[in-house]
């Protein structure tokens, strides 16, 4: 599979004004778009195995669900993450990925049985690859929208520039030189870029899309497989229906222009492409594009795995933080896990939770009213009883206190004494069979007092004494005795607690079912009673009357130190810690106002009942348990067990979810040539990004590699890091080289010119390119073997001689042959043969020719090759090199000694502009034909044809009517066929 999570490309060492070089990558932009290919649901789950599960989001078919920005990327910042990437292109319009580049990337991982395990991950990996590329034949400006016609992320968008394509790549997309509108991919049937201005979709329908909207009806007769098929083999008949927007290709510009990228780095090279999945781009198809690996009946392959939900993470120190209705202090206070979303924007930004938090403060400060005010008389008796040492001693206190009043003094004149005293007795809370006997008890207190007072006992009443029991009850020593009397006979409890909690209302069942008592004696603080107190809070925060609103605040802030305003201003910065991706979360949802917001043991009970086909009316009368708000704890699943009432905020799991999907991606890339680097020509090309050596530890029970550590049990050895495993390590992988030149240098560089796999570039290249001509070949290479040898070779060759016959290759030459490089052409595909003793040689075979590369040491070549199976034909392209220098006097001879039957010359000047000369000498009468072939092997000229005697022939070739890029020159001689590729470069 085409291979972008971050994708890269790089170019540069400039020909002229186009792109051909060496160039690295120098900052970077990467623009991600996924498009569902399928209708996809997004569910969590409990994570108490209670069977709860909500949708989360709904992903239809088409709809572009996710955007990723990837950048603007530095040099610095890509140097840091280990992405380093080189790409030569050449002047034939071939191309290659650099060795010593690294390369991000996302890949979705697999369960033990194969399948999907839907999370994408990203790594850094070394890559290698070879693709050709093209130019446009005129300039045109960088586009203003991407492929999906959305504002393009090129801050270049509109300058001129100049088209270039690249096709073949096994990493990147394909895209044309020339931009053009493709058509909506085959697998959707249209896509949805997001909404406008007023709150439409905006859909890019495909062709059929189009045909079915009423297309067909306009000029089809309302067939709309006639219009489907119309439009997808020449839009322009339909007016371009089914196209995407923007273009799909490639633009550059060459120059020196500050980076786009948040950078002090002047960029050489400018590079934009634009790309969809499809086949176009052979991108999403899959690693085998034949194949459907994901089973779905389609081409497409991509999969695109949510490995998490993007959750808010709240301060949980901060008990102001939890607005779910949480305790401020203690127990329970506190969110102890994120909530899912980004729930700043989900609630529409910063000014909308300011206005959210302090709405939700006022109305809380309002619903709470009533309890904090039942509360506040509790703590009040709770405290007045512990200052007073216990339950008796503050009955008795209470007791003296409203005898001394004027309320008691009127009461016992108006009802008498033992009616007063069972007030009094009331008013503190005893119930009325209690206070019945303490009327009479007070009574007879009073009596027994009179009965006193002449010494003798049984004798008196306070009637016969004209004393009036009402006087001695209010007076203060009798008033505080008879008061100790009563509260040490009538008071139960033992702690204060106990004789608190023996206030509320009870049935007979021994449940509270009222506060009368609390309620009733805050009038002593507040001059009305709770209920009053909270009735009138309610009315005047409905009503928005401003002397009520200015209470509620100052209630909130003397709880919490700062105004209901306050906190709706400063929640966002004060609670808001950050917004990450994770799998266990809360579940936040405005509609939930009832349950403080948050999914919870009853709202999750509301919503099942409902989905049973309930009412919410029959839920409210049938459940009204359920209504009650419940988010200020998390749910504890033990009450199912306990018998204690269930409820709290539930915490939910989330799966990792495959997404089949459709990618659009725009790529804006900076590059700077080889100067930039600052490398010097060292030879020094191993060693440096090269991949640590990683074997497979059969004994590991994870999937690691282990290297070079046998006993730490599958992990990564901590001094060096295995390749495969996606990290990067400055101290194992440095820019270039190991700091010494030896043959291992050499055969790196043999392996650039043999294999198109394994490149050079970036600091590597500059460091192999030895005399600074922008081309790694064999005067390169000789020149490091002379670093190596000491330089102890003299007489440089100015000529040489390469004889074969159809069995061996030698080489005569007036001095030193340090290197060559050649083709040789057997007669079939089968043929073997030995190589002579050399310093360093490579080979590759392709059909029946094969590239063969031999550098030498101290010693001129001589001896190449022997034959040992097959037959020699021809050998052309030779490059033959001494010390330093390609030596450019070299003749081809056959048989040791006899001139072969013709000689091929090169095409001389190459590259060229418009005119090239092709020569043969013609040692005996033959057919000769010369033709030219594009690079898609069509015939575009006819050099000569026929008959010729021996002679050396001299053609011209005028190119002038034909486009820049590569040709091939095929000249046949009876049955031999050579070909030449040259380079029109206008």
């Amino acid at each position: 599979m085409k291979r972008l999570l971050v994708i890269i490309a790089s170019m540069a060492i400039v020909f002229g004004d186009t792109p051909a070089g060496q160039w690295k990558l120098s900052g970077l932009r990467v623009d991600y778009f996924d498009i569902a290919r399928a209708e996809t649901n997004v569910y969590a789950s409990d994570i108490y195995g209670a069977g709860i599960v909500i949708p989360l989001s709904n992903i239809p078919a088409g709809v572009l669900f996710n955007t990723t920005i990837n950048g603007p990327f530095t040099n610095d910042i890509l140097g840091a993450a280990g992405i380093n990437l080189n790409v030569n292109l050449y002047p034939d319009g071939t191309g290659a990925i650099g060795e010593g580049s690294y390369y991000p990337d996302v890949d979705i991982g697999t369960l033990p049985n194969g399948d999907p395990d839907c999370i994408t991950t990203g790594k850094i990996f070394p890559i290698t690859d070879q693709f050709t590329w093209t130019e446009s034949d005129s300039d045109v400006p960088f586009p203003d929208v991407n492929i999906l016609g959305l504002p393009s992320a090129n801050a270049a968008a509109g300058d001129v520039g100049e088209g270039i394509g690249v096709n073949g790549s096994s990493v990147f997309d394909n895209w044309p030189a020339n931009p053009v509108n493709i058509p909506v991919p085959s697998v959707l049937d249209a896509i949805v870029t997001g909404f406008d201005a007023d709150g439409n979709p905006v859909v890019i329908p495909s062709a059929g899309a189009a045909c079915a909207g009423g297309l067909a009806d306009a000029y089809f007769g309302g067939d709309i497989a006639t219009c489907a098929a119309t439009c997808m083999a020449d839009p322009a008949a339909c007016g371009g229906a089914g196209l995407l927007p923007g273009e799909w290709g490639g633009m550059y510009k060459i120059g020196s222009f500050p980076s786009q990228m948040g950078q002090d780095l002047d960029t050489k090279f400018l590079l934009e492409w634009n790309a969809i999945d499809g086949w176009e781009s052979e991108s999403g198809l899959g690693d085998d594009l034949t194949l459907d690996e994901d089973g779905d009946g389609t081409d497409f392959d991509r999969i695109f795995g949510i490995p998490y939900v993007t959750s808010t993470t709240v301060d949980q120190a901060n008990p102001l933080c939890d607005i779910s209705g949480g305790a401020l202090t203690g127990e329970g206070a506190g969110l102890a896990y994120p909530v899912a979303g980004d729930i700043v924007a989900e609630l529409g930004g910063s000014a909308a939770v300011e206005q959210l938090i302090y709405g939700s403060c006022m109305a809380g400060v309002v619903d709470g009213a009533y309890d904090n005010c039942i509360g506040q008389v509790y703590d009040g008796v709770y405290a007045q009883c512990e200052e007073a040492g216990g339950p008796v001693p503050a009955v008795t206190g209470l007791c003296y206190e409203a005898s001394q009043g004027d309320d008691f003094a009127g009461a016992c004149t108006a009802y008498g004494a033992e009616t007063a005293v069972s007030m009094v007795c009331s008013q503190l809370g005893f119930s009325d069979e209690i206070c019945g006997d303490a009327g009479a008890l007070g009574v007879a207190g009073v009596e027994q007092y009179c009965d006193s007072l002449d010494g003798e006992y049984g004798n008196n009443t306070c009637a016969d004494l004209a004393i009036d029991q009402c006087s001695v009850l209010t007076d203060g020593e009798f008033a505080l005795n008879l008061c100790g009397l009563l509260a040490a006979d009538l008071t139960t409890s033992e702690t204060c607690t106990e004789w608190v909690d023996s206030f509320y209302d009870y049935d007979e069942n021994d449940n509270i079912v009222g506060e009368s008592f609390f309620d009733a004696n805050a009038a002593s603080v507040l001059g009305v009673t709770c209920t009053e107190f909270a009735g009138g809070l309610s009315a005047g925060f409905a009503a928005g009357d401003p002397t009520t609103l200015a209470t509620i605040d100052g209630l909130f802030e003397s709880a919490t130190g700062m105004s209901c305003s306050a906190y709706g201003a400063s929640y966002e910065s004060m609670c808001v810690t950050g917004v990450s991706g994770v799998n266990t979360f809360y579940v936040m949802d405005p509609t939930l106002e009832a349950w403080g917001l948050f999914l919870t043991y009853n709202s999750a009970s509301v919503q099942q009942y409902l989905g049973a086909g309930l009412s919410m009316e029959e839920v409210m009368a049938y459940y009204p348990e359920l209504f009650v708000n419940d988010s200020g704890r998390d749910f504890d699943p033990s009450c199912y067990y306990t018998g204690e009432t269930c409820g709290g905020r539930l915490v939910m799991n989330f799966a990792p979810t495959c997404v089949p999907e459709v990618e659009a991606h725009q790529i804006v890339a900076e590059f700077v040539d080889l100067e930039a680097l600052e490398c010097e020509a060292t030879g020094d090309v191993a060693g440096g990004f090269d991949d640590i050596a990683c074997s497979w530890n059969e004994n590991s029970a994870v999937d690691s590699c282990d290297c070079d550590d046998d006993n730490n049990n599958g992990a990564l050895d901590p001094e060096e890091i295995c390749f495969g495993d996606g990290y990067w390590d400055t101290e194992y992988e440095g820019p270039a080289g190991d700091g010494v030149v030896n043959v291992v240098d050499v055969v790196k560089l043999v392996t650039h010119i043999t294999d198109p796999l394994a490149q050079l570039g970036g600091v590597l290249f500059c460091q192999g390119d030895m005399n600074g001509d922008g081309f790694i070949n064999v005067v390169d290479v000789v020149n490091v073997v002379g670093i190596i040898v000491g330089n102890a070779r003299v007489g440089g060759a100015t000529e040489a001689t390469i004889e074969y016959t159809k069995d061996a290759i030698n080489i005569t030459s007036n001095g030193y042959v340090g290197g060559v490089d050649m083709l040789v052409e057997f007669a079939n595909d089968s043929f073997s043969f030995e190589l002579s003793d050399h310093y360093v040689a490579d080979w590759t075979v392709s059909g029946n020719t094969a590239r063969i590369v031999m550098i030498g040491d101290e010693n001129s070549l001589e001896e190449i090759l022997t034959v040992t199976e097959g037959e020699i034909v021809s050998i052309s392209n030779a490059l033959v090199a001494n010390s330093s220098n390609e030596i450019t006097d070299v003749t081809v001879m056959y048989d040791n000694a006899q001139p072969l039957s013709y000689i091929i010359k090169d095409a001389y000047p190459n590259p060229f502009n418009p005119v090239t000369n092709i020569t043969v000498e013609l040692n005996t009468t033959a057919d000769i034909s010369v033709q030219v072939y594009n690079l898609t092997g069509q015939l575009v000229d006819v050099i000569a044809q026929g008959n010729f005697s021996p002679n050396t022939y001299n053609w011209t070739w005028n190119a002038e009517n034909l486009a820049s890029g590569v040709y091939f020159i095929a000249t046949q001689i009876g049955n031999d066929i050579n070909n030449q590729k040259v380079m029109l470069i206008k």
